[in-house]
């Protein structure tokens, strides 16, 4: 089987979790014996192996890393710079598939017979990726109203920048939805996220959609385990803002801490650090909170070791839910708000979940699992089992080397729209 990834990135180009997916799954259908490529972005040229991928860094495909006004005449020229890739790299890939967005918007162009996409964000759908309102509730549209008074992005822009916004959000997001529709294969991360993407994206009859979750890195798991400690210590990783929740964490934590005096929460993420450092002064957790910033993956592995449970009190539908993943590779409980992609990467067995945007409920839940360090350590224990059992790289690229070879048997194309 030869397979042609197209990415916007590729490590050590990282942007988020997406990038690292991609590598996983990458290195673990090379290692069946699949011919795999990757072709992506770059700030130079690059022809080379990496763990039995290979890996073409192009120029001309650094337009996958802007934000165009007009998505429409980026995608497409960069559509043409792959399409003359293909016969000077001797590529003939039996199966094209597109990693995230800006690749798919490209791929939509190009005329093979088994393309694919795995959508991992709203894009489909939105004229941002996260289908939000600037509370962190779901936005159900991109009416005008919507756009102009409720989108987050729009709302957290300076006055200068707010018309050219609405104008990319509001302009692009037509040609989002053809070019998803003129794609017949879409893999989802989770069933919720194909949900909200196909109530709205409408796909046509003849497009073919299937799960494929993300995969954890191996080193989470084999990295070896340092035993819970007895401190009364927390750990949330992500960004700092108010759709991650991280006012309703900071608020959990001041009031978990009147019956754990000695609690402490480490916050690694970038984001709005002067405002919750503010927010924590307030609420009397000066001395109780670490803002660490942006770290590295195997620093984040670090915090979690050092922590008794991992917090996520995200208040949007965040499409996957990674951090069930870090947690349980760590083997560490999980408290999360039930919401999102993290209803599919948990059981009532690795995690405990909780309405969103309610503190007490959060804190309740640290306070039960601080207080029965028994059931917690069980909490962790299964969720590790339960992550290596579903979410090891090699699972996840044999369930996509059968989708491949259904694929190219079944000869599914595309019912293309004007």
């Amino acid at each position: 089987m030869r397979v042609l990834f197209l990415s916007a990135r590729y490590p050590p180009d990282v942007l988020g979790g997406g990038e690292i997916s991609t590598q996983l799954i990458a290195e673990a259908l090379a290692a069946t014996g699949a011919s795999v490529t990757v072709v992506c972005g770059a700030a130079g040229e690059g022809d080379d192996v990496l763990h039995g991928v290979r890996v073409i860094r192009t120029r001309p495909l650094l337009s996958w890393w802007s934000k165009p006004l007009r998505e429409v005449l980026v995608s497409r020229a960069a559509a043409q710079t792959v399409a003359a890739l293909l016969p000077r790299h001797a590529l003939q890939p039996d199966v094209i598939h597109a990693q995230e967005f800006r690749s798919a918007l490209s791929l939509s162009f190009l005329p093979h017979p088994h393309r694919i996409v795995t959508i991992r964000d709203y894009a489909p759908i939105c004229g941002t990726t996260n289908n939000m309102w600037w509370d962190g509730s779901s936005c159900d549209g991109c009416f005008w109203t919507n756009v102009l008074f409720r989108c987050h992005r729009v709302v957290e822009a300076s006055l200068p920048r707010k018309p050219f916004r609405v104008a990319q959000y509001k302009g692009n997001l037509g040609f989002r939805t053809r070019a998803f529709r003129r794609i017949p294969h879409h893999l989802y991360t989770s069933q919720c996220l194909r949900r909200r993407v196909e109530a709205r994206l409408r796909p046509p009859p003849t497009v073919q959609t299937m799960i494929l979750q993300n995969p954890v890195d191996p080193r989470w798991l084999t990295t070896p385990l340092v035993p819970r400690p007895e401190e009364n210590v927390l750990c949330a990783a992500g960004r700092l803002e108010t759709t991650k929740g991280t006012d309703i964490l900071l608020q959990a934590v001041a009031e978990a801490q009147k019956t754990f005096p000695d609690l402490r929460l480490h916050l690694a993420g970038s984001g709005e650090l002067p405002r919750y450092r503010a927010l924590a002064d307030r609420l009397g957790l000066r001395d109780a909170v670490t803002f660490h910033g942006a770290v590295p993956p195997a620093e984040v592995s670090d915090l979690m070791d050092r922590s008794a449970i991992v917090v996520s009190a995200h208040l949007w539908e965040e499409p996957f839910g990674r951090a069930a993943l870090e947690a349980g590779a760590r083997a560490r409980p999980l408290v999360a708000s039930d919401l999102g992609g993290v209803l599919e990467t948990t059981t009532s067995q690795t995690a405990a979940l909780v309405p969103p945007n309610d503190p007490s409920a959060l804190a309740g839940a640290l306070i039960r699992l601080l207080r029965n360090r028994d059931d917690a350590t069980a909490m962790g224990d299964a969720a590790r089992a339960y992550v290596k059992e579903r979410f090891a790289p090699q699972s996840i690229a044999n369930q996509l080397l059968q989708y491949y070879d259904r694929c190219a048997r079944d000869g599914v194309r595309e019912r293309g729209e004007p």
